[in-house]
């Protein structure tokens, strides 16, 4: 979802534009299944000033999860490939979209 970066654009421009109007300080989406699981995606990604969480799709018993914790700012992903962290106060950790 990220723009102004050189990267596969895999959400729609529905959401982007919802995003701009509203800016909203976050978006938790499930939509998109694969970006987490990809070498160029990634589970949390920034549009302007708004978080954008997609766990993306996993198999198995217990499914790829983002908790937030809005008391420490922070947002982490559980995955078959184990937890990332990101400061939802601080600067995107990761240079990979997540839409």
């Amino acid at each position: 979802m990220s723009r102004g970066r050189d990267r596969k654009h895999y959400g729609d421009r529905d959401p982007t534009a919802w995003i701009d109007r509203h800016r909203p300080d976050l978006v938790l989406t499930g939509h998109v299944h694969a970006p987490p699981f990809k070498p160029a995606g990634h589970w949390i990604d920034r549009v302007g000033s708004t978080w954008v969480c997609n766990p993306g799709r996993q198999i198995g018993p217990v499914p790829a999860h983002i908790v937030i914790d809005l008391d420490r700012q922070l947002a982490t992903w559980h995955s078959y490939l184990g937890t990332e962290e990101q400061q939802l106060d601080g600067p995107p950790v990761s240079e990979r979209p997540c839409l």
